[in-house]
């Protein structure tokens, strides 16, 4: 149900972007029974995942002075082996430092690896490739991280991971980075989708407070879901980062000594994910400051409730597809009573709602509208335990009691409307079959006449 879409993003200031390096790109790696040494500086031609040996002159670059049929077969072999390795990327050596040891996800954009600082004892790194040679999206993330996750006193901020390295190698973007924990979204499945209030309300304030220095810095984010929060590793596991900058946009530039507001457009791509998506980007307009926060609300309503009411929303059969899906989720979101399904976070949404495309959130609000969770979210329990142990003599137990009673009475109605309309469609296919017989039994008579 994800949508990502390439847009035209307004370049940071003082972004350096790839530069070109004298390094010999990705490193040696490892072949199958070929234990791992450094390899020599090789000349631009070289195929730097191969090991050196006496059959892979011509892979490096050198003539084969001997080429017999055995040395063809060995070069068939380690090419074969040259290949799978660059797509499993399983033991490279990249920027002579950093060891690929497991893959840990994929994306649209990119594939993420775990890998050890051969320099520092083996520390564990991030690892992020991009999956298209000529894609720039990890290029444009390095550059957000840059701008983004320092203050204006160059002094890093907390919850944004630490870059280490980025380089176009080998016809690749790489980007080196501090390795996170799992997302929220993983941790919430696996505690069967129920998390405690206080862990909601401690999770809310620290997304809150990521998304608000994204705003101070001049990026919207565009695709807040839980899946691009991460928790942190050892001392740091409390924290809650946020990653993945590839949607991300400047939402001000800087006009001569001005900072001015990009302006408000319609007909747009829709971007970032349907399910968390905001009301404006259904509607195909330029999203702002407002849209992240509403996101933010769709988040913090599926942690509190379990799920949010269009999450179950699939294709189904060959009838119906993604775009009827994505219909059915924007047309829930406009209709959906916020009072009726998640009351705790209904002035939430109602005040992303109102808010206008250049007004800047009053993130000290909504943090106040975080904290009342708890509280409305007790008196709803008390409400419901109270109704559940209301007498038969209680005007608000009769109240409840006619309220069922109209429900299903207009349950009964819809189920008879949807009788009859069978009946008369069973009704009309008879009188088709007996019209059918008369012309029949004429044209038969009118053939023996």
């Amino acid at each position: 149900m994800t949508s990502i879409v390439h847009e035209d993003r307004l370049s940071t200031s003082n972004g350096t972007g790839s530069s070109n390096s004298s390094q010999p790109g990705l490193g040696p790696g490892l072949l199958r029974g070929t234990p791992f040494q450094p390899m020599p500086r090789q000349p631009q031609n070289y195929l730097p995942w191969v090991s050196p040996g006496p059959n892979l002159q011509g892979l490096l670059g050198a003539p084969i002075e001997n080429n017999e049929p055995g040395d063809c077969w060995n070069n068939a072999v380690v090419t074969w082996e040259q290949k799978t390795l660059i797509h499993k990327k399983i033991g490279l050596l990249v920027h002579d430092r950093y060891k690929i040891v497991q893959n840990i996800g994929s994306g649209s954009h990119g594939i993420t690896f775990v890998a050890e600082d051969m320099l520092e004892n083996n520390h564990r790194v991030a690892v992020k490739f991009d999956t298209a040679s000529k894609d720039d999206h990890i290029k444009y993330e390095y550059e957000v991280y840059k701008s983004a996750i320092y203050d204006n006193d160059c002094v890093k901020i907390e919850g944004f991971p630490q870059v280490y390295w980025f380089e176009h190698e080998c016809g690749h973007n790489v980007l080196v980075m501090e390795l996170l924990g799992p997302p929220v979204a993983s941790l919430f499945n696996f505690c069967e989708r129920k998390f405690g209030l206080q862990t909601i309300l401690a999770l809310g304030e620290q997304m809150i407070k990521r998304i608000r220095h994204l705003h101070q810095r001049g990026f919207i984010y565009r695709d807040i879901k839980p899946e691009n929060f991460l928790m942190g590793l050892g001392e740091n596991e409390s924290i809650c980062y946020l990653i993945d900058f590839g949607l991300a946009k400047r939402y001000r530039y800087r006009e001569g000594r001005q900072l001015k507001h990009i302006p408000f457009r319609n007909g747009r791509c829709f971007v970032g994910t349907t399910k968390y998506a905001s009301l404006n980007s259904h509607k195909n307009t330029e999203l702002s400051r407002r849209d992240d926060v509403e996101s933010l609300g769709y988040v913090l309503i599926e942690l509190i409730n379990g799920s949010l009411p269009w999450g179950k929303l699939k294709v189904k059969n060959v009838h119906s597809t993604k775009h009827h899906v994505f219909v059915k989720i924007r047309n829930m979101k406009e209709r959906i009573s916020w009072t009726e399904v998640c009351p705790s976070m209904a002035e939430w949404i109602q005040y992303c709602k109102d808010l206008s495309f250049y007004d800047e959130p009053d993130y000290e609000h909504l943090l106040d509208l975080l904290r009342k969770v708890p509280e409305i979210c007790s008196q709803n329990m008390k409400l419901t335990e109270s109704m559940q142990n209301l007498s038969l003599d209680d005007p608000r137990c009769s109240q409840c009691r006619m309220q069922q009673r109209e429900f299903r009475l207009k349950e009964k109605k819809t189920e008879k409307t949807a009788s009859s309309d069978d009946e008369k469609k069973k009704g009309d296919q008879e009188n088709n079959m007996r019209k059918r017989k008369l012309f029949k039994s004429v044209s038969m008579s009118v053939v023996n006449l």
